[in-house]
């Protein structure tokens, strides 16, 4: 693996992932600096990382403070004018980093470059678009670099520098949407992003979830997903518009959530039950507060 670059620190937020951080550190190889902020309070898995690893600092929450909180702290305690954000499901193929690195001193005006994601098969992802007036639409990618307005933060260059002129991401957010809110400020305060599509990035998704937690894990995206969509769009434009996104999808989880309690299918109505209570819960105003429960 040739990503091992100067001027980088690489930041990973894990909560119960010892059956994928070693693969997913293995693969970054062990030049880099690694900051790695844990949401279980597992100890054991610090100890056990930090001795095998010599080039990973490992930082233990002693609760689950979500994504966009650890992310900032592990950014916050960088040295270097570069952060690589990576989910421990993703795994950057030779040379990825160094073609984000390349593209970011190429364009002085960038703040996060993203690589093209691909699944375990090599199906590329369409997860990235543009900002409108009416909201998030995806778009085509037609060379090699291009500009684009958001993506997913399974993996991302970040120029601190220009974060903090910025700020953080938004706390508010516990998991999903974090990165979002962050993109459409860049673009509000005239930053670019980029998506290089040099840069391949694999990213196994859910199957890297311990198979112990994977329900629960489910009902957690679905729950979170809710609440972040109708507060993304509330924050970032108009609470009509927070309306117009999310009501017809709530309804048709109401219904569903009846047709599957009837017929007692549990694991889909509880998924359901996730979209309809996280949705709710934003429509109140209710602070983001689904945790997963051990």
């Amino acid at each position: 693996m040739n990503n091992n670059i100067r001027n980088i620190t690489i930041v990973i937020v894990t909560h119960n992932c010892e059956n994928i951080i070693k693969k997913c550190l293995n693969n970054l190889g062990r030049k880099n600096k690694i900051i790695i902020i844990e949401n279980s309070s597992n100890y054991k898995l610090k100890r056990e990382i930090e001795k095998e690893y010599k080039n990973v600092d490992f930082f233990v929450n002693k609760s689950n403070l979500g994504v966009s909180k650890s992310w900032n702290i592990g950014i916050k305690k960088s040295k270097t004018k570069y952060v690589l954000i990576i989910n421990p499901d993703s795994f950057p193929k030779k040379n990825c980093i160094k073609e984000l690195i390349v593209t970011a001193n190429k364009n002085k005006n960038s703040c996060i470059i993203f690589p093209l994601n691909v699944d375990a098969k090599g199906k590329r992802s369409d997860d990235f678009g543009k900002f409108t007036e009416n909201g998030m639409v995806k778009c085509k990618i037609k060379k090699s670099l291009n500009k684009i307005d958001w993506c997913n933060g399974n993996l991302m260059l970040i120029n601190k520098y220009s974060l903090k002129k910025i700020g953080f991401f938004d706390e508010k957010f516990f998991f999903s949407g974090e990165e979002t809110d962050l993109c459409k400020r860049i673009i509000d305060n005239n930053k670019v992003n980029y998506l290089n599509a040099k840069a391949i990035n694999i990213h196994l998704g859910s199957k890297s979830i311990n198979k112990e937690y994977e329900e629960k894990y489910n009902i957690l995206i679905n729950w979170h997903k809710s609440w972040s969509i109708f507060f993304f769009y509330k924050k970032n434009y108009s609470i009509y518009l927070a309306y117009k996104k999310t009501i017809s999808k709530l309804f048709k989880s109401i219904v569903k959530f009846i047709i599957f309690l009837l017929i007692m299918e549990k694991r889909k109505m509880l998924s359901h039950l996730a979209i309809i209570t996280g949705t709710l819960t934003s429509y109140l105003g209710i602070k983001s507060y689904y945790r997963i429960k051990y």
